[in-house]
């Protein structure tokens, strides 16, 4: 075989698997683009011996020699999320892919092949080689189609810094006018010194679910302007449509605006107002075990509801952990995911979503490093809120 056509095949395909790597389905999960990139590796070898999953945890994964794949599951874990997020790649951006990347059931082996319907994938690709999918489009509809600003506030949390350049964070302290006293408080030793309030750094979540949006709306045309709580003014809001990102304890805006719906944010768990049946009162942070591999689960709260002013929207990516708002942004990017998210609130047509509806977002992962595994719609968490039941918000112009 001429090695050119060798050459040129091997750059084609490291290209299509540096484009899925780079894309929102892999980019902020290490461990899974490591076994991704392992399995390709070792693929390309087709007469050489079948992977395992005790070469991949021990090859990519770093794990010891007495790794034991039957009290471990943390690579048939992990393959199943990775063989989700490669059909969920090429049903979105990497719908016009003429290569397509898979890892069948059953075995540890990435296969290249053409993509089914060769010659419409590449009228799609002359005629359009970026953009957003249709249930992104019909999800952020009201944000695409008005002359209205679109503003993105995120959490800001506060942070106390003395003068010799300590600083300290406690979660459950965010009020810039009695976070210092409070802190002495709790922590005794602190007394004496002054503290004040600091504001420089975001979680990784919150900047990942930013990112996310951010993104999406560049690859949509459309103008984004994000900002932090304190640079800006009921009136400027109201007048705006609004992406509110992070919890009610470190975005002001989030806990002003949250309250009518079915589902609330509280300090440590989204509360069910109205829990129906079969559902949960409570969603909070569980813990549990896949043999020896240690999970997680945690929820996030997504809300869409009538803007401050006729003719503006609000919608909210709502959570405690920061891994969990990370995921509401995939979520709420994702055009399979919300593909069944407008399905399922649009009680007649899913062109347009209601005014106002509420989703709990079920996150799993992996609890050792946080690795987020899968994101999911919880099961009979849609939940549609007629708008003559949302709460008035109280603010000042």
């Amino acid at each position: 075989m001429d090695p050119t056509v060798v050459s040129d095949t091997a750059s084609v395909q490291e290209q299509l698997l540096q484009r899925i790597q780079a894309s929102r389905h892999f980019a902020h999960s290490e461990m899974l683009k490591r076994i991704l990139r392992y399995v390709v590796d070792h693929s390309q070898d087709a007469g050489g011996p079948a992977l395992t999953e005790y070469a991949i945890a021990t090859d990519a994964l770093g794990r010891p020699p007495s790794f034991d794949p039957q009290e471990d599951p943390i690579i048939r874990v992990s393959m199943h999320s990775i063989r989700q997020r490669l059909e969920s790649y090429f049903e979105t951006e990497g719908r016009t892919e003429l290569l397509r990347l898979g890892i069948p059931k059953g075995r540890y082996r990435a296969l290249f092949g053409p993509s089914e319907r060769r010659e419409e994938r590449l009228a799609e690709k002359a005629e359009a080689s970026k953009g957003v999918g249709p249930w992104v489009k019909k999800f952020w509809k009201p944000y695409f189609d008005n002359a209205r600003p679109n503003i993105l506030v995120h959490s800001e949390p506060l942070f106390l810094r003395d003068e010799g350049g300590i600083r300290i964070r406690d979660v459950h302290l965010n009020d810039p006018r009695t976070a210092s006293q409070r802190i002495k408080e709790i922590w005794p030793e602190l007394e004496g010194r002054s503290l004040l309030p600091y504001y420089a750094y975001l979680s990784v979540g919150t900047v990942y679910c930013m990112l996310a949006v951010i993104r999406m709306f560049h690859e949509a045309g459309v103008a984004i302007e994000p900002k932090s709580p304190r640079a800006c003014t009921w009136q400027e809001l109201r007048r705006s449509n609004l992406v509110l990102i992070g919890s009610a304890t470190a975005n002001p805006y989030v806990d002003a605006l949250e309250g009518g719906g079915s589902f609330v944010l509280r300090e440590d768990a989204i509360t069910g107002m109205d829990p129906q049946p079969g559902e949960q009162a409570r969603y909070g942070d569980e813990r549990y075990m896949v043999g020896k591999l240690a999970m997680r689960r945690e929820y996030a709260l997504v809300t869409r509801r009538p803007g401050l002013a006729p003719g503006c929207v609000v919608t909210m990516m709502a959570a405690i952990h920061s891994k969990a708002i990370e995921a509401a942004g995939q979520f709420v990017t994702a055009e399979d995911q919300l593909c069944k998210l407008l399905e399922s609130v649009s009680r007649h047509s899913a062109e347009v979503p209601p005014d106002h509806f509420q989703v709990v977002i079920e996150v799993e992962m992996i609890d050792v490093g946080d690795e987020v595994i899968n994101v999911s719609a919880r099961p009979k968490t849609h939940r549609v809120i007629p708008t003559g039941r949302q709460a008035d918000s109280s603010y000042s112009s």
